[in-house]
């Protein structure tokens, strides 16, 4: 969610389909009244039919999966003012779990526009991470090229983004190959950097680990944002529990950041990140939530999932609660 200078508010979010024809695509809502409404107008990719062959022989077929973007504004780079990062890959169909998804062949994806209706560039195949994606396919940039401290790292998924400062920074969870750590699948939430709009990228600090999530009974933090609020800068992750469909995603964490040009969130003196706010989800499950502070008829809004509103069990809610700010407004239950 972005809200730029004229007032307008923006959001890219997944649009799902199940059943035989199931697929994941990015659609562009607009608000004209400050998070009270909004309405679709514009979708940015489509899940079409893919197919591939894998070293070891594999042939695999589906449909591209395009999920989690992320929005963002940045004024200056003209013709280009407005980002969208996402994750994209392959997905086996008839999709039956997470099984097949096959995120050996997938990336971060990048596009932009010079306005949030578009019209939006081709995508761009931005990172990859240890040998993924899997050969033909190649990105622009490797995570252990642009420093050796990410060479652990073979997924990356669910980007947050934040122009600051001239300054563009996107978090990920990047996960680490198991075969290094016993078989055990682990991810931390990372943050890089661009001086350049997009065009370069540095690595800024890892933020958070596995042991990061216990107390909030996540075994990892994922679906990070990034938000400002009276020119404190926070981050917002979801507590995620593997393996258990029914709970899932536990709420949303904020923290601050002490500074975000060097990647330190605020801990104490245990060197635990210190939480700003913790928000349960409203419905079964849900927590990957973003924030504008333009927002203000809508507050944090967190994407949501319950069986009992099948056949379409997501929605995205606004909760009326604000980050550090005292101003709650009434919590509205329905999308």
């Amino acid at each position: 969610m972005e809200y730029g200078p004229d007032g307008v508010g923006w959001m890219a979010y997944s649009a799902v389909k199940a059943g035989k024809d199931s697929r994941v695509e990015t659609r562009i809502a607009r608000s004209d009244d400050n998070g009270r409404t909004w309405r679709r107008v514009a979708k940015v990719n489509r899940a079409s039919p893919a197919a591939s062959t894998l070293a070891n022989g594999e042939a695999v077929s589906g449909r591209w999966w395009h999920e989690t973007a992320s929005l963002v504004h940045t004024p200056g780079d003209a013709g280009r003012e407005w980002k969208l990062f996402w994750h994209r890959y392959l997905s086996r169909q008839p999709y039956r779990g997470p099984h097949d998804r096959k995120l050996e062949i997938g990336w971060i994806a990048y596009s932009h526009a010079p306005y949030p209706e578009g019209p939006w560039s081709d995508e761009v195949a931005l990172f990859g991470a240890g040998p993924f994606p899997v050969s033909p396919f190649r990105t622009q940039f490797k995570l252990g090229e642009i420093n050796r401290d990410l060479a652990d790292y073979i997924i990356l998924t669910e980007p947050g983004t934040l122009f600051y400062k001239g300054r563009l920074y996107l978090s990920l969870q990047a996960i680490r190959n198991p075969v290094l750590h016993g078989g055990k699948v682990l991810a931390d939430t990372i943050l890089l950097a661009s001086d350049r709009a997009g065009e370069n990228w540095s690595y800024v600090a890892k933020l958070l680990t596995p042991e990061d999530a216990a107390p909030y009974a996540g075994d990892w933090f994922t679906g990070s944002s990034l938000a400002v609020e009276n020119d404190r800068i926070f981050l917002l992750v979801a507590p995620e529990q593997l393996g258990n469909a029914r709970t899932g995603h536990r709420g949303t964490v904020v923290f601050e950041f002490d500074d975000i040009a060097t990647g330190h969130l605020r801990r104490g003196d245990d060197g635990a990140p210190q939480p700003v706010k913790f928000l349960p989800p409203q419905q079964a499950k849900g927590g990957q939530s973003d924030y504008d502070e333009a927002n203000v008829n809508g507050g944090i809004v967190m994407p949501q999932f319950d069986r009992k509103h099948l056949p379409r069990p997501f929605g995205i809610y606004s909760t009326g609660k604000f980050i550090a700010d005292d101003r709650n407004l009434k919590n509205r239950p329905d999308p």
